[in-house]
């Protein structure tokens, strides 16, 4: 049946949005897997892709996370509760912090480990914004999602 502009778009689950997500991150990182290996090189390098594997994941998983938070705060808007304003603010910003995080992990950038130590006081916003709105399941998903992302970046200067 073809969309109408009247219809209602389809809903994407949380699942849905999780294993595209997840699915995301690890098509990025298999695909130095499928590379022509044919050819040598003096010495090996580390894979970098495989480098900061934990980051890259957590990152991505905190940007699914996120996406269905900021979902979540736009039908709220839409039945008329801006309570969760703040809150739409800092989980975008956390969501684009976290997308450039896992290309920069995913690379093994040389500016890694500064980019992650901003990166951290961004999840940290939106950890802290998010724990506010403690009644709503999904806010506490993502204050704890951003938890965990920060304690990734802290293994890095560690």
């Amino acid at each position: 049946m073809p969309y109408r502009p009247t219809d209602h778009p389809p809903r994407l689950s949380r699942r849905d949005a999780l294993v595209g997500a997840s699915s995301l991150g690890l098509a990025a990182l298999a695909s130095p897997a499928f590379a022509d290996t044919a050819h040598e090189h003096a010495a090996p390098a580390a894979n970098p892709a495989t480098r900061h594997r934990s980051l890259v994941l957590t990152a991505i998983e905190c940007v699914g996370i996120g996406q269905m938070c900021l979902q979540h705060c736009f039908q709220q808007f839409a039945a008329g509760d801006t309570s969760l304003a703040v809150c739409a603010m800092r989980n975008q910003e956390m969501i684009a912090a976290c997308q450039a995080l896992a290309t920069l992990a995913a690379a093994s950038s040389a500016q890694l480990t500064d980019f992650a130590q901003v990166c951290s006081a961004i999840y940290k916003a939106c950890e802290d914004e998010c724990r506010k709105h403690h009644h709503h399941a999904i806010c506490i998903e993502t204050a704890e999602a951003c938890a965990k992302t920060i304690a990734e970046c802290e293994k890095l200067t560690a």
